[in-house]
């Protein structure tokens, strides 16, 4: 009986520290749980933060990719402008050369075809016109443009009495400048030494448009004028060139010789006068004044007109034939006055 109550006593304890460890277990269980669910959330929490971060961060890289992506772009569109640029500039350079290579070439040209044209310049003015020629040929070779050396180049020739070529030079001058005075001037020379005054005449009216005061155009058609017997018209010419140029002995030579065409040997005797006070070696007018002398009966008045002749010009035979005519005929009539 006692056996049972102590079993039954053993039984109820057992139970009973069972049934508060069980209690106590639970508990503690669920402390535990709890314990767990809290570090859960606090777990949960900290990845929350975590991940936020981290999509920030992502996020902020992201706008920075974006914003190299943007200046990547940029750069590239910089880079193909300022390609753009350099082949623009290179370009541009390479015609800034061309252009300046075509200006050195031409200062170039027409350096060479200023001195090769003063070159046959001087040349010509010493008398050797097939030097002058050559040298003109030379500055033209250079230069086709250049109306002057064309208008040089005839004049070389015609003092070399290529007439035709020299015409032909001229030509060329007035097509590249139909104002060029002088050129119409000297292409009417050359026609006037072809036996054409009528069309010198042409080229001087052309000249003396282009240049009223142009007085060797004015003596010039004055010289045409009196080969095709227009005396008066020639002395108004040669009159007009005298206003212009009252020093140009020429001229008063050349009005002599038309007044003596017009049968007035004294007025033409009182301009090679004139033409002899300008220029005292004036071979023509001391001539044509001893002609003039010899033709009035002034024979002894033109034997020393002769002598400065031919003093002057010592290969001047007609000079000296009239000499020796005039001093025979002053002899003639000394001895018929005896």
């Amino acid at each position: 009986m006692l056996n049972g109550q102590a079993i039954c006593l053993g039984v109820l304890c057992a139970f009973f520290i069972a049934s508060t460890v069980l209690a106590q277990s639970q508990s503690a269980t669920e402390t535990i749980i709890d314990r767990i669910y809290q570090s859960e959330e606090k777990v949960r929490e900290h990845v929350d933060k975590k991940v936020e971060s981290i999509e920030t961060k992502i996020s902020a890289v992201d706008t920075k990719v974006d914003n190299l992506n943007t200046t990547v772009g940029t750069l590239r569109t910089d880079m193909a402008v300022n390609k753009t640029n350099i082949e623009n500039m290179q370009e541009d350079i390479r015609d800034l050369k061309g252009a300046m290579d075509r200006i050195w070439y031409g200062i170039l040209g027409v350096l060479g075809t200023l001195i090769l044209s003063i070159v046959g310049y001087f040349v010509k003015s010493w008398g050797d016109y097939e030097s002058a020629v050559s040298d003109y040929d030379a500055a033209i070779h250079l230069d086709r443009e250049d109306a002057r050396v064309y208008g040089s180049r005839g004049n070389a020739k015609s003092k070399l009495g290529k007439y035709f070529e020299a015409i032909s030079d001229y030509d060329e001058a007035i097509r590249l400048d139909p104002e060029y005075t002088e050129a119409y001037s000297s292409r009417g020379n050359a026609k006037l030494r072809l036996g054409h005054p009528e069309a010198a005449i042409s080229d001087y009216d052309e000249a003396i448009r282009l240049n009223p005061e142009y007085t060797i155009a004015y003596n010039n058609r004055g010289v045409a004028k009196s080969r095709i017997g227009k005396h008066f018209e020639a002395i108004s010419d040669y009159d007009e060139a005298i206003r212009l140029d009252p020093e140009d002995a020429g001229t008063y030579n050349n009005r002599g010789n038309a007044k003596l065409r017009l049968g007035h040997p004294e007025a033409a005797i009182s301009d090679y006068d004139e033409a002899i006070r300008l220029d005292p070696e004036y071979v023509r007018a001391y001539y044509n004044r001893g002609l003039v002398k010899s033709v009035l009966g002034d024979v002894e008045g033109a034997i020393p007109d002769y002598d400065t002749v031919i003093r002057l010009n010592p290969n001047d035979a007609t000079a000296r034939t009239k000499r020796e005519n005039a001093k025979k005929h002053l002899e003639n009539v000394r001895r018929k006055l005896r």
